[in-house]
């Protein structure tokens, strides 16, 4: 049996692999969902100073304190970014990373570099003075791509339980210590979603 750390996306916690963690234990294998530092029953730790390398602490010290080895990393969306650092510092304990709706982010970059201009203004219009950006109003209508195939209840379990994200994990450029350990990474193509999802082998 397999050892899996899901990571969530931005705004979400570990609730949101509820499912995925149900299904997986339920064919014996290891499961652990990570809520990141400020977000969902962790948000009173939404301070400041918290961003990519918090997240990636988070990670690593996972599974480090619970002895994990040959994990399977999963990095849901805005995920990706704490879990391409992750499997960098710890390749050792890892066997493969598996992207969802996200990809291994180039050294020196940012999520906020994947936005044109507008949109970067956008989103720190909404954060203002604050260090923590607002979810979104999870329309379909407005995201029909990213929120295709959700149901009323999926919807109102989003608007119910997402929060707001520490900006700097989105602001903080990824920093790659050190060279992935025993693979490569081989894309696969999702005409569907027309973007690119990666995993180690």
């Amino acid at each position: 049996m397999a050892t899996f750390v899901l990571v969530p996306g931005f705004w979400l916690g570990g609730w949101a692999w509820r499912e995925v963690a149900a299904t997986l234990r339920g064919q014996g294998h290891e499961v652990y969902p990570v809520t990141l530092t400020g977000v969902a029953e962790r948000a009173h730790l939404a301070g400041p100073e918290v961003g990519l390398e918090t997240h990636t602490t988070d990670i690593v010290r996972l599974i480090e304190v619970e002895d994990l080895r040959d994990v399977l990393l999963v990095g849901h969306s805005g995920g990706g970014l704490p879990v391409t650092q992750a499997a960098d510092r710890i390749p050792d304990r890892i066997a493969r990373v598996v992207y969802v709706e996200s990809g291994p982010m180039p050294d020196g970059t940012s999520q906020f570099d994947f936005n044109p201009p507008e949109e970067q203004e956008r989103l720190r219009a909404q954060v203002g003075d604050g260090h923590l950006l607002p979810p979104p109003a999870w329309d379909p209508a407005a995201d029909p791509e990213n929120l295709a195939g959700l149901d009323d209840a999926a919807l109102a379990l989003l608007r119910t339980r997402a929060t707001a994200h520490p900006l700097r994990a989105a602001t903080d450029k990824v920093r790659r210590t050190g060279a992935p350990a025993g693979g490569r990474c081989r894309p696969r193509w999702s005409p569907a979603r027309s973007r690119c999802r990666w995993w180690r082998r």
